[in-house]
């Protein structure tokens, strides 16, 4: 009888060991899952999940942008603009040369025609070989400067007037560092109603990450093929840039600045050919979001609609809500369903 009040003893002690709250194991943090809310796919991922995953959020803040637009353009060589440098300056030498040499016959001929006036202590003969000489250095002098003239016309019919004036004459200390290569010539071609500013950004980083800046040279005499808008001249640092690269300018536009706030690139995936963002709605729901609607601007989307300051958007981690969101699901007739992604 002992023995059995013993075993009933130490039975229900067992149980009640078992159902103590200290002895229980904590429930694991339920697998992320995808849902409908109020018409929108909602990812749902526990902080475990999220720390796991590398998911990190960054505040949006209100900003306040000016409108702009995009210039595309070229990186030109510079080399033909050099080649006809080099052959005006030739030109030029070689002028110079003519005209010296034409004032010597010039004299020559002027003082052999006093002596042959003063009682022909000059012949006759001398006298048309001296003239013939002055004749013949004139006609080369002209034929010379006639070649400089055309030179220059020929680099201001391809460059413009502004520019080939500033290489062919050497006086522009801005244009050194053209010619020397440490800078680029850009030509840009502006949209149709929209002034050529004084500088523009270009979408290259210059060394220290920020968006490379270009300045005004001078108006260009073509238009640009497809277009047919007017191109500009600018000058940049060379960097990476190489002669035949396209480029895009960002180009402020007037007006008053419009309000919103500024998606970081970081936040951006691509799907269906649009840029979208997820964003934290609590402690573990995330919505994607279109920025089809926003502008690109550097470093990021500037988003006016759909979007509020102080929303919390996915900076790190957002491939890893994707591919949940898409992943192949069991619906309840048991046959499986894919969503087709497009990043």
């Amino acid at each position: 009888m002992k023995r059995t009040t013993s075993t009933v003893i130490a039975a229900a002690m067992l149980v009640f060991a078992r159902m103590s709250p200290a002895a229980v194991p904590a429930a694991a943090e339920p697998a992320p899952s995808v849902s409908v809310m109020n018409g929108e796919t909602v990812v749902t991922a526990g902080q475990k999940t999220q720390a796991a995953s590398g998911i990190e959020v960054q505040a949006l803040t209100l900003d306040s942008r000016r409108g702009e637009t995009t210039a595309y353009g070229t990186v030109v060589d510079l080399q033909p603009l050099i080649d006809l440098r080099t052959r005006y300056r030739s030109a030029q030498t070689e002028a110079m040369v003519a005209r010296t040499t034409l004032k010597a016959s010039e004299q020559q001929y002027q003082r052999v025609r006093t002596l042959n006036q003063l009682d022909k202590n000059a012949s006759d003969r001398a006298l048309q070989a001296a003239q013939a000489a002055w004749e013949t250095d004139r006609a080369k002098a002209s034929a010379v400067a006639l070649l400089a003239d055309d030179v220059r016309a020929l680099a201001s019919a391809r460059w413009g007037r502004a520019l080939a004036e500033q290489v062919l004459d050497g006086g522009a200390k801005a244009l050194a560092k053209l010619l020397s290569g440490q800078e680029v010539l850009l030509e840009l071609a502006f949209p149709s109603g929209v002034s050529a500013p004084a500088s523009v950004e270009i979408d290259v980083a210059d060394a220290n990450g920020k968006p490379l800046s270009a300045q005004w040279v001078a108006a260009s005499p073509r238009a640009d093929l497809l277009t047919r808008n007017p191109t500009f001249f600018y000058r940049a640092a060379a960097t990476t840039l190489r002669a035949g690269w396209r480029v895009a300018a960002r180009v402020p536009l007037g007006g008053d600045a419009a309000e919103g706030v500024f998606v970081p690139e970081s936040a951006v995936i691509w799907h269906a050919n649009q840029p979208w963002a997820y964003v934290r709605t609590d402690a573990t729901h995330f919505v994607r979001r279109p920025l089809a609607s926003a502008r690109a601007v550097a470093g990021g989307w500037f988003a006016t609609q759909g979007w509020r300051g102080g929303e919390q958007v996915v900076v790190a981690g957002a491939q890893l809500l994707f591919s949940e969101e898409f992943k192949p699901r069991q619906p309840a007739g048991g046959k499986t369903t894919t969503e087709s992604a497009d990043d």
